[in-house]
């Protein structure tokens, strides 16, 4: 703009030495045009700039990361005046570190119109995506002058769920001594006699104090009842997702990709519980103390990463989680699986201090301990994900 500012200048120079040379009508209607044309472009962008709304829209609140995303920018232009270029900077940012990036849109405006502009937003990392616009600035026929446009609405926000890899763990279906449970699975049948699951006609083997006596009266047939399976929640799956050197600008990793690594596989984890009708608990840190989340079924598990997505990853201590569940001791599990970008000898130190006798395993993206077995007598299993982000090697693990 100040390299047009300055030719325009060169222009009125010029204009007005020509009426010094040339007293005549054609040089002073020329220089009165010269002179008149920018407060006209002042007076029309004034009034562009009172009649003109820009607000965003998306209407996806939860997306897969690796899609892109369509985010609707709307101009309302009142004026009876068009804009040659209108220029929207729409600025979207992870929540988990706050990294923003930009994209700049330069359209024009016609007059007492209405447009649409749709933006596909690629959702490259999970976690919960802020997406707001940042700044726009309209310019006049010659982009002489500008004026700036306050965008109306609130920001869009939007969860980016990691991706599910299909993995095939061994459920070790045990209870958990450390609690009870009153949540009964819908598809086997078990032996707690306290809520049936299902009847049927006797057939061999059957025992006779499972025959329900009433429902045989009315059948004239033996009925006998199935009891239920219940559903053990004895798996604590601790989330302590990246480490202050990754999350540096001195590294060379992303971590928005090495967070996201870490929760496709505590997804995929999840999934596969979930199908084997398997609940567990997820335990993380907000900054302050540690929050957990049950999760049996698919609602559950949306409700658990809408909140987790939303925890900032600004803590010192990536332990942190682990730590103040070896120190607490309202609720225990027979099998802690901690899911970490690193398993280093602090994490297997803590994991040593911890008093009950409780599976434990490690599932993260390295290990910088040679021998595992020193640093605990039972020794846990430490899984080492994939470079390439698959997650098949889950499958061979017990839970």
């Amino acid at each position: 703009m100040l390299i047009i500012a300055f030719f325009y200048l060169l222009i009125i120079v010029g204009c007005i030495l020509f009426y010094i040379l040339y007293k005549d009508i054609f040089s002073f209607y020329l220089l009165i045009s010269a002179a008149v044309i920018p407060l006209l472009l002042f007076i029309t962008m004034i009034i562009n700039k009172l009649r003109i709304k820009i607000w965003l829209e998306c209407s996806y609140k939860n997306a897969v990361c690796g899609r892109k995303i369509p985010v609707i920018i709307n101009i309302v232009n009142r004026s009876p005046f068009p804009v040659s270029c209108a220029e929207i900077t729409v600025c979207f940012q992870s929540l988990v570190f706050g990294s923003p990036k930009k994209i700049t849109v330069n359209t024009p405006v016609y007059a007492r119109n209405t447009q649409q502009l749709c933006l596909m937003i690629s959702a490259e990392y999970c976690g919960k995506m802020e997406i707001y616009i940042k700044k726009a600035k309209i310019f006049d026929a010659v982009k002489l002058f500008k004026a700036r446009i306050r965008p109306s609405g609130q920001r869009a926000t939007v969860t980016v769920m990691p991706p599910i890899s299909h993995i095939n763990p061994q459920i070790s279906y045990q209870n958990n001594v450390y609690s009870e449970n009153d949540i009964f699975s819908k598809h086997r049948p078990g032996d707690d006699p306290s809520e049936i699951f299902a009847l049927h006609e006797y057939r061999p083997g059957d025992r006779i104090n499972r025959i329900h006596w009433k429902a045989s009266g009315k059948k004239d047939d033996y009925i006998v009842k199935d009891f239920s399976l219940p559903l053990s929640n004895n798996i604590a799956m601790i989330l302590c997702p990246v480490s202050q050197d990754i999350s540096s600008k001195k590294s060379s990793e992303n971590p928005l990709m090495v967070f996201t690594n870490i929760m496709s596989a505590a997804a995929s984890m999840s999934a596969a519980l979930i199908d084997a009708e398997t609940q567990h608990t997820f335990i993380w840190s907000n900054g302050e103390e540690n929050v957990s989340a049950t999760v049996s079924d698919t609602e559950e598990y949306l409700r658990f990463m809408s909140l987790c997505l939303s925890t900032k990853l600004n803590e010192n201590s990536k332990l942190a989680a682990l730590n103040r569940y070896i120190l607490q001791s309202e609720s225990r599990f027979d099998h802690i699986i901690v899911i970490t970008d690193i398993c280093d000898s602090e994490l297997l130190t803590m994991l040593t201090a911890e008093e009950y006798s409780s599976r434990k395993t490690v599932i993260c993206r390295e290990c910088t301990v040679d021998n595992v077995s020193l640093y605990a007598d039972s020794e846990p299993k430490v899984i080492i994900l994939p470079s390439d982000g698959s997650m098949s090697v889950l499958s061979e693990m017990t839970v």
